[in-house]
């Protein structure tokens, strides 16, 4: 004989669903981060960010609904160690996009690094500063005094 979920915990049992969803769909777009082109990584990340955002406030209404629960259920302590795990997640979830990000950054900053060599000039005197002329910007490589 199963037993009819309390409104609290039939709605506990949807925000799972949705969390389920919204995480599985925040891994994918994380792991396809690094195979999108670099026009389309900030999107992406954006994208991320707001299903993070949907996370949290999906956690929030699932603390709200497991106070509604009665104090010492075991149906309370159920879905607080699930809620408290699922933070959990989500923190490794922001971590790992972090880690992409910054590898991504750092790949950036090569491609640009090596795009620019190619538009270096090669050292400029001027007023006994030598100067390596990027583009329309430049930088001092040494002071002769």
């Amino acid at each position: 004989m199963t037993m009819t979920p309390t409104p609290a915990v039939s709605l506990l049992i949807q925000f799972e669903q949705q969390y389920s969803v919204n995480t599985a769909d925040i891994t994918a777009k994380i792991g396809r981060l690094q195979s999108v082109s670099r026009s389309e990584h900030m999107n992406g990340m954006r994208e991320i960010q707001r299903l993070l955002a949907d996370v949290s406030d999906l956690l929030e209404q699932m603390e709200l609904s497991v106070h509604e629960l009665p104090t010492g259920s075991q149906e309370r302590t159920k879905y607080d160690t699930r809620v408290k795990s699922y933070r959990n997640d989500k923190r490794q979830l922001e971590i790992e996009l972090q880690r992409v990000m910054e590898r991504l950054r750092s790949h950036d900053d090569r491609s640009d690094l090596l795009s620019l060599d190619e538009s270096i000039n090669i050292d400029q005197v001027n007023s006994g500063v030598t100067y390596k002329t990027v583009n329309v910007l430049a930088r001092p490589v040494n002071s002769k005094h």
